[in-house]
């Protein structure tokens, strides 16, 4: 009957097999990110945490018990790496994030004064537009509406709405860029 022992030379002795396995397994853009070595040593440390749980009986089914814990370590570090992607559910507006309130505690007073006068401004420069373009924004940024909503509302496609909000929103930039007076 085999029994594995999981002394430190035992286990190194896997080293290279479990190496080449993990660096065929792992694209390229994981290896950029973590090197094969330091997987197969998480495995190789997980494999003796759980060395009570080797039921085999032959050096195979060792080699195969190994092959399945390096699968399991590389699987969760995609899962880590991968899973660090851009998730919609973590997705704000920026709509949304330009209407919040900034923390007051860390503000340079020099930098609130300037916000304060740039709200100022930005309140003149929306009450010198036109009525139904005033409404215009009045739809998109306090009822919050949608570019699809806003259409319906005006008769027009999505585009067409979308496409109405970006020439107000240029307009007003071009006025705050111009000096106050």
């Amino acid at each position: 009957m085999f029994a594995p022992t999981f002394d430190r030379e035992a286990l190194a002795s896997h080293w290279f097999y479990l190496y080449r396995l993990a660096s065929r397994a792992m694209d390229a853009r994981l290896r950029c990110k973590v090197d094969p070595g330091d997987v197969v040593q998480e495995a190789l440390t997980r494999a003796f945490q759980s060395r009570d749980l080797f039921r085999g009986t032959t050096p195979t089914a060792f080699r195969a018990w190994l092959r399945t814990i390096l699968r399991n370590t590389l699987r969760n570090l995609r899962r880590a790496w991968y899973g660090m992607r851009r998730n919609i559910h973590r997705e704000q507006s920026l709509e949304r994030l330009a209407g919040a309130q900034l923390s007051l505690t860390d503000a340079d007073p020099t930098d609130l004064l300037d916000a304060k006068e740039t709200r100022e401004r930005l309140t003149v420069a929306i009450a010198r537009l036109p009525p139904s373009t005033r409404w215009l924004l009045t739809l998109r940024y306090d009822e919050q509406l949608t570019f699809p909503e806003i259409g319906h509302r005006l008769g027009k496609s999505e585009a067409a709405a979308r496409q109405l909000v970006v020439r107000v929103l240029r307009r007003l930039r071009i006025r705050m860029a111009l000096p106050p007076g």
